[in-house]
């Protein structure tokens, strides 16, 4: 099992790759967002992240937004009411 090790004001995480579905960026900070809808955030900049992720499983979908590929269910059109 893979993991990313991250700091904040509680100490040192070890996030399994698999848990994390999205990271948001949030200007110098990230919010990752787990499969259990939890949160955690984080005094890294986006771009920090995508270079300690496999490319191959997290894809930077926006400026803001890097994607588990694993947690992608549809691609499909988005109505416009939402």
């Amino acid at each position: 099992m893979a993991y990313l090790q991250v700091f904040d004001h509680n100490g040192a995480h070890q996030l399994p790759h698999e848990k994390i579905v999205r990271i948001q960026s949030i200007d110098n900070y990230s919010k990752i967002i787990f499969d259990n809808n939890s949160s955690l955030v984080i005094s890294k900049v986006l771009r920090w992240f995508e270079h300690c992720l496999p490319p191959e499983r997290f894809i930077r979908v926006h400026r803001s937004h890097l994607l588990n590929n694993t947690h992608i269910c549809n691609t499909g059109d988005v109505p416009n009411d939402l």
